[in-house]
């Protein structure tokens, strides 16, 4: 039987965000964009800071939200499923820039 995430598990996923986080701020490359990135890709470090600020603040608008409309479905598990595909985006982004052969000074 599947049970919904923890408060102990969102803060676990929390957690690898701002870790895919720092790895992806740490790249070389990352002010130094190139034609062939994907859309999605960063184009600076304060843009990507500036994402990701405005990626928490409407992360726990929408858990909020959700939490009003599923009260008994509980708050951490919103916010767990939003955050997991957060941190895979920000891996995914990492794979990018070291594809391009970017180092990452904090590795």
């Amino acid at each position: 039987m599947n049970r919904p995430p923890t408060q102990d598990q969102f803060e676990e996923a929390d957690l690898h965000m701002n870790q895919a986080f720092r790895v992806v701020i740490a790249s070389s490359c990352l002010n130094e964009p190139i034609p062939a990135d994907p859309p999605n890709a960063p184009t600076s470090e304060e843009k990507l800071r500036t994402e990701q600020r405005d990626w928490v603040a409407m992360r726990d608008t929408w858990t909020a939200f959700l939490a009003t409309l599923f009260p008994n479905a509980g708050h951490a598990g919103f916010g767990y499923m939003l955050t997991e595909e957060r941190a895979n985006e920000l891996r995914q982004i990492q794979n990018v820039e070291r594809n391009r052969g970017c180092s990452f000074s904090d590795q």
